[in-house]
C-alpha cells in the first residue's frame, strides 16, 4: 500500500501532503513495532536473572551490529536490555558529580578468557563481574 501511495503521489494522482501523511504514519508504526519487537526479545532472553547468567558477550556483539542506521526507539530498547538504572546526584562536600550504573547482568569488570588466545574462533569462557559501576565527574 505505502508503495501505491508514493506511485500516485508521483504520478500526481494524490496530493503530496496526504501521501506523505501516510508514509509518515506507515514509518511510526514501524518503529512502534521495532521498540516492542526489542523489549519482547529482553524479556525472551531474560538478561535480568542473575541465577541464569549468560553468555551476554555474543548477544552485546549481535545488538552492536544492528545498531548502525537504528531509529533512537530501537537503540533505547537495546540499553535498556543492559542497564536497569541509572542515579546521579552531586556531592557537595567533594564538588563532584556521581554517576551510579545499576546493569541487569554483572558485565563490569567481567572477562573474556579464550581457549587459544592465537586461534579466537575457538570460543572462549566468560568470567563473571559485578552489576553497578561508579563514575566520578568533577566540576569545572
Amino acid at each position: 500500500m505505502l508503495a501505491k501511495q508514493e506511485v500516485d503521489r508521483l504520478l500526481g494522482q494524490t496530493p503530496a501532503r496526504q501521501a506523505n501523511l501516510v508514509k509518515k504514519q506507515f514509518e511510526e508504526r514501524l518503529e512502534e513495532y521495532q521498540s516492542k519487537i526489542g523489549l519482547l526479545e529482553l524479556e525472551k532472553n531474560n538478561l535480568a536473572s542473575d541465577s541464569d547468567y549468560i553468555d551476554w558477550y555474543d548477544q552485546y556483539m549481535q545488538d552492536m551490529e544492528r545498531m548502525i542506521d537504528t531509529p533512537r526507539e530501537e537503540r533505547l530498547a537495546v540499553i535498556k536490555k543492559y542497564i536497569e538504572e541509572i542515579k546521579i546526584y552531586y556531592d557537595e562536600e567533594n564538588l563532584f558529580h556521581v554517576i551510579k550504573l545499576t546493569f541487569n547482568v554483572p558485565i563490569v569488570n567481567d572477562k573474556l578468557i579464550w581457549n587459544d588466545k592465537k586461534n579466537r574462533s575457538k570460543s572462549y569462557k566468560l568470567r563473571k563481574g559485578r552489576k553497578t559501576k561508579e563514575l566520578y565527574v568533577k566540576k569545572m
